[in-house]
């Protein structure tokens, strides 16, 4: 008896700090690239497209690929490649983490249609938004604090929302440095910091 798999996979992750790096002109030069990483793994893939701040791939992997494996070499070997040629001026690397979601065969032509209209889906719906209702599908429990990104420099921290796709940037007050980027995460959570409302 033959191997017979179906291990189709809709994988979707950001930019670092979900800055909008990826040049919109330029992103088929990575696409094609990606495409063919996986055609060298024994990997076919459906589809890919992304915007500014994030990419989707849905693709069959095969069964002797571990699937955080493979999206490591995706990073890796995609950075390597927007960095030597270029395309993406200020593109600083990929976010840490990534989801991947199993889909079964049935849904593989409504998820192509999906992707292709990245550009127009994202007009109207965040990132944030768009993650999450992948994360209630699946039945994943996650924390939406882990959501937010929160980067401590010399002079001012950060605060980035996927919710609105914008950063906030906050000045250091003296006694800031005593304080750590995730207690500040929470006082942004709460929906103010030193007097400042921010977005909810």
């Amino acid at each position: 008896m033959g191997t017979h798999t179906q291990l189709i996979y809709h994988i979707a992750f950001s930019t670092k700090h979900r800055e909008l790096t990826i040049v919109q002109d330029q992103k088929k030069r990575m696409f094609a690239f990606i495409h063919q990483l996986l055609t060298n793994k024994n990997c076919h893939l459906y589809r890919i497209n992304g915007v500014e701040d994030h990419i989707h791939i849905l693709s069959h992997v095969h069964p002797t690929i571990a699937i955080s494996s493979l999206v490591k070499d995706i990073k890796l070997a995609s950075d390597d490649f927007i960095k030597r040629e270029g395309i993406f001026p200020k593109f600083k690397g990929w976010q840490d983490g990534y989801g991947a979601f199993s889909e079964s065969i049935k849904a593989k032509e409504r998820l192509i249609n999906y992707l292709i209209n990245q550009e127009e889906h994202h007009k109207k719906v965040s990132f944030l938004d768009e993650y999450k209702a992948l994360l209630k599908e699946f039945e994943i429990d996650f924390d939406e604090k882990y959501l937010l990104y929160v980067q401590a420099s010399r002079n001012h921290f950060v605060y980035q929302d996927l919710r609105f796709r914008v950063a906030t940037t906050i000045p250091y007050f003296p006694f800031l440095p005593t304080v750590s980027p995730r207690a500040i995460q929470g006082l942004i959570l709460s929906g103010s910091f030193l007097g400042l409302h921010l977005p909810k």
